[in-house]
């Protein structure tokens, strides 16, 4: 009979031969989600997983690796912050905000809140399931960003799938998860006239910029054209930095664009 598989966060050589032929025999049956495609992919979330204390199952079951990056169901994450002895409490679950209050013992309470404003100046908000979920996708985006503020020991490193991912819906109205390509997340420039060519060297740089303000490439050329203002491809290297150093200010100021 074969030992059951336990969480820990150590991994003999006997015991990975374990987790390969546990992958080995589920992996056909069908039951895990369509991105796990591999005995590998289904071997990495598993020890990821064991790193957060997590069982095998549930492991595959809430776990997405994202370009190396570990993610995990909201849910899950206030379960796991739940079992590190902290106690949770909405005290708003709105289609406008979600607040939520993190508690534990000889700590001050932490209030953490994430409205429909701060969604649609990170640009989220053009997505079906912000528009058909919003009070969820609130809930989901708060939880993650008061498990970071007050207790980031307990899931270091690891995001919420919509933190890294953006959301469609497949034809029959369910969420449909496509990920973004972390190293490349524009979709080459079109070809146009008024295309700068600086554009293409500075691209990655640029990336990365407005990534650290919160920003994706396509959400954020939709809220510039909605305001009549260029798409990134075609302004030059100054005007780019200008773009950047305005997004900075909380919420962006229109009067402030042109100086």
């Amino acid at each position: 009979m074969a030992t059951a598989l336990t969480t820990t966060t150590t991994t003999g050589s006997g015991d990975l031969d374990q987790i390969f032929h546990l992958a080995a025999a589920i992996l056909p049956s069908g039951m895990l989600p369509d991105h796990i495609k591999s005995e590998g992919a289904a071997v990495a979330i598993i020890l990821a997983g064991r790193e957060l204390g997590l069982p095998p199952m549930v492991s595959l079951r809430t776990i997405r690796l994202v370009k190396g990056n570990v993610t995990i169901d909201a849910s899950q994450q206030l379960a796991l912050v739940h079992a590190a002895g902290w106690r949770s409490a909405w005290k708003e679950s709105t289609n406008q905000a979600a607040t939520l209050e993190l508690s534990r013992a000889g700590q001050d309470p932490h209030l953490q809140t994430f409205t429909i404003q701060d969604a649609k100046l990170a640009g989220l908000t053009g997505k079906d399931p912000w528009r058909k979920y919003p009070a969820a996708m609130l809930r989901a985006r708060c939880i993650s960003a008061a498990v970071r503020a007050a207790c980031p020991g307990v899931l270091s490193g690891v995001y919420t799938p919509e933190e890294l991912e953006t959301e469609t819906e497949t034809e029959e109205g369910r969420p449909l998860i496509e990920v973004i390509d972390l190293d490349d997340p524009a979709p080459a420039p079109e070809a146009s006239p008024t295309h700068d060519p600086s554009f293409e060297r500075d691209r990655s740089a640029f990336m990365a910029r407005i990534s650290d303000l919160g920003w994706r490439y396509d959400p954020l050329c939709e809220f510039l054209e909605s305001i009549g203002k260029p798409r990134p491809s075609t302004m030059t290297s100054e005007q780019r930095d200008r773009l950047c150093l305005w997004l900075t200010s909380d919420p962006p100021q229109l009067q402030e664009w042109d100086k």
